[in-house]
């Protein structure tokens, strides 16, 4: 047994990466992350430690710290391959493409490495089918479009509420679904009927369909606890427990009124998933930009279907 206290700090760190090495060769990624989190905790200006801690993260798609760690590398040293490479394998899981091929390219004018290479010829064709694949849904919409009505909102709103509390789940869906297919909602409102369908998919077992609508609402408000506390349990549910720890820790962080839910969620996912112990908490999101209101300046209030839990 080695007394920490009796060698150096540089030495502590590298008995803790050496044994992060290990773990990670085992695959024992979550064991890696915790013990390059320890050798961090007594040697923060170590590029290595950072990006050594992000491959084990992109192990265990924990892409938004593998993403984090890399930039952290970056900052001690801009020069650093290994760290503009995996940020890049993190942003494109992430679905930040154009950052993905920004990092990828700089990889590879910094060393000649065929893995990194082939990584950005990959990324570069996503690129493209996405493109083609985002003007094929354009086309769509402009044809749908010449033939779409202008539709009240407000009633269709209100039908929708009435179907979902009186069990007609399928319906309202069909109801939320025509709101969002109309251009002039605001940002606030799209995230509302959003959370609204996805709580009409989570009664009827939609579990991936009210992930998509969930993972909608919070790319448009990253910091909405409704959508976010609710992705968490549907995760929980498809046994995703990872990414519902993500979520939890989130919230826990963002909102103090939710971090006692919040705070059991994550109890209940470590008391079953011990291995979970030493996942890192993501890093927060980016506060987005004020977003649109609706036309009198004002968001729309909350509706009785927005407090249905998840079951």
């Amino acid at each position: 047994m080695v007394h920490l206290e009796l060698i150096s700090e540089q030495e502590a760190a590298e008995l803790y990466r050496s044994q992060g090495n290990e773990a990670f060769r085992k695959g024992s990624y979550d064991e890696a992350i915790f013990f390059y989190g320890e050798a961090l905790q007594y040697q923060k200006d170590n590029a290595a430690i950072y990006t050594n801690r992000a491959m084990a993260c992109l192990k265990v798609d924990n892409c938004l710290q593998a993403e984090s760690d890399c930039t952290d590398a970056i900052k001690i040293d801009p020069k650093n391959p290994k760290a503009y490479h995996r940020r890049g394998l993190a942003r494109e899981r992430l679905g930040d493409l154009v950052g993905a091929v920004e990092d990828l390219k700089k990889a590879l004018s910094l060393t000649n490495d065929d893995s990194i290479a082939k990584a950005l010829a990959q990324v570069q064709e996503a690129m493209k089918k996405r493109d083609f694949d985002h003007k094929e849904e354009e086309d769509k919409k402009v044809k749908k479009g010449k033939d779409k009505q202008k539709i009240d909102i407000e009633a269709v709103r209100n039908e929708a509420k009435e179907l979902f509390q009186t069990g007609q789940f399928p319906v309202a869906v069909e109801k939320y679904s025509l709101i969002l297919q109309q251009d002039d909602i605001s940002d606030e409102n799209r995230v509302l009927f959003l959370n609204n369908r996805a709580a009409c998919y989570i009664q009827m077992k939609y579990e991936n369909e009210a992930v998509d609508d969930l993972s909608q609402a919070l790319e448009i408000d990253p910091y909405n606890v409704k959508a976010r506390l609710r992705r968490a349990l549907v995760y929980e549910n498809m046994e995703k427990s990872a990414l519902a720890l993500d979520d939890y820790k989130l919230i826990i962080v963002m909102d103090a009124s939710s971090a006692a839910k919040a705070s059991e969620g994550v109890r209940r996912l470590l008391q079953n998933h011990p291995s979970l112990k030493s996942r890192p908490t993501p890093p927060l999101p980016e506060v987005p930009s004020k977003l649109s209101k609706s036309d009198n300046g004002q968001p729309e209030q909350q509706e009785q279907v927005e407090q249905t839990e998840a079951p």
